[in-house]
């Protein structure tokens, strides 16, 4: 069941949020609406709520209905979080290569073994550094899917 007008915007929130973290100094982006677009970061976040609660309310009713439900929201997000994450390690790769070999400062911006396997689990949203910093919220959102899931099925 689609809900167009709550899906509608959800994608303006999620447009706005694209031009917020695409800084730059044009006028277009130093509009109020552009400026102040972080809080459709929240906004997002609810309607995504609304819409998978009204399309999965009464759908996950077995251990088997939650399993379908996590693995239908494990495909949706995870293989371009994951195709992302290693553009950004082979860029990180790179970068340290050329520090060390041009003899620059390094930047803050270094990651850890530890950080890429919070990622490659979907938990450096909540815990660690990410080498894709808006991913953050694709890591909230695997772990609200699964809470969702729990109280749905567990019927709290």
């Amino acid at each position: 069941m689609r809900n167009l007008p709550l899906e509608s915007l959800r994608g303006i929130s999620a447009v706005l949020i694209v031009m917020l973290h695409f800084k730059n100094d044009s006028i277009w982006h130093k509009n109020y609406l552009i400026l102040n677009s972080e809080v459709f970061v929240d906004f997002f976040f609810v309607l995504s709520g609304f819409v998978l609660c009204l399309k999965y309310k009464d759908n996950i009713k077995s251990q088997s209905n939650f399993f379908i439900f996590v693995k239908k929201r494990f495909l949706r997000i995870y293989p371009l979080h994951i195709l992302t994450l290693f553009f950004f390690v082979i860029y990180n790769i790179i970068k340290i290569y050329l520090i060390n070999k041009l003899n620059l400062i390094p930047t803050h911006d270094t990651y850890s073994l530890i950080d890429f396997f919070k990622n490659i689990f979907l938990i450096h949203g909540i815990s660690g550094a990410s080498y894709n910093l808006p991913s953050w919220s694709i890591s909230v959102e695997f772990v609200c899917y699964l809470i969702f899931g729990l109280l749905v099925f567990k019927k709290l």
